[in-house]
């Protein structure tokens, strides 16, 4: 997956393909590009709001531990904020994600907007 990945986003960091490089860098193998281990923590987000969603704005991360080949990634998504007053019902969601250790790996901000309105606030 790693490899195919970085063949999609043209990524040539020896870190993502190289295990001796990895090795050399205190990784115990190739890590996961970012954009690989972003996609695949916040695609459950269409799980959680269905076809509500009129917009994806922006995505936050900080990535805390590499992710490797093989882990399994325990993602866990609130709802953290609603906007009353705006043109789509935006929401942020917070998204935490450990590995099989119960290792932090990244914390993620989305911002999306729903297609139903908020509802008007005195």
């Amino acid at each position: 997956m790693i490899t195919t990945a970085c063949g999609l986003f043209q990524d040539l960091a020896l870190l993502h393909r190289d295990h001796r490089i990895a090795a050399e860098n205190g990784f115990r193998g190739p890590i996961a590009p970012g954009a690989l281990t972003l996609g695949a923590c916040i695609a459950p987000l269409a799980l959680v709001i269905g076809k509500k969603t009129a917009t994806h704005l922006t995505d936050e991360i900080t990535y805390r531990a590499p992710v490797y080949a093989g882990d399994t990634l325990d993602i866990e998504i609130v709802a953290v904020r609603r906007e009353g007053k705006s043109r789509f019902g935006l929401i942020e969601y917070a998204t935490h994600v450990t590995n099989q250790d119960g290792q932090k790996v990244a914390d993620i901000l989305t911002k999306m907007g729903h297609a139903y309105a908020p509802k008007e606030t005195a």
